[in-house]
């Protein structure tokens, strides 16, 4: 189960009680936007509108469910434009760390083998305006990468 923490107080996210959101989705690629990562209640009232794209800390718990996700998200128009591979990075550095790495014939372990893939391609990347434009033309990409959470 991979763990988050609130940005705002420090302390664990259990259960869904939380949301990694952006507060404004732009198509601008100017601007950089960062995730946030929120006990709801730590969420300021200004956080979280008809605008942000937000996701519940409950539907990142498995690589299956992460896996699923950025694959989603590389499909936007504006993924380019947020961090959310800083987001990510820390999960599966952590996993390797305490060597939480998933067993290879199960489908969460099949997730977490995508997962690394998706990440050290990300990492490697020299640009990533580049990046981007290459997830964007790469349908087979995204089909091979999907998890079904």
């Amino acid at each position: 189960m991979i763990a988050w923490v609130c940005q705002e107080c420090g302390d664990p996210i259990e259960g869904n009680n939380g949301w990694v959101y952006l507060p404004f989705v732009s198509h601008t690629p100017v601007v950089v936007v960062p995730w946030r990562i929120r006990h709801g209640v730590c969420v300021p009232p200004e956080g979280i509108t008809e605008r942000s794209y937000r996701l519940e800390v409950g539907d990142l718990r498995t690589w299956a469910s992460l896996v699923h996700w950025t694959t989603h998200l590389m499909s936007k128009r504006w993924f380019g434009n947020t961090n959310w591979f800083d987001v990510v990075r820390p999960k599966v550095d952590a996993a390797e760390r305490h060597s939480r790495v998933e067993d290879p014939t199960t489908r969460e372990g099949q997730a977490w083998v995508r997962m690394m893939d998706v990440v050290g391609i990300a990492r490697n990347w020299p640009d990533p305006a580049d990046f981007r434009d290459w997830v964007h033309g790469s349908r087979r990409f995204l089909d091979a990468h999907r998890v079904v959470a």
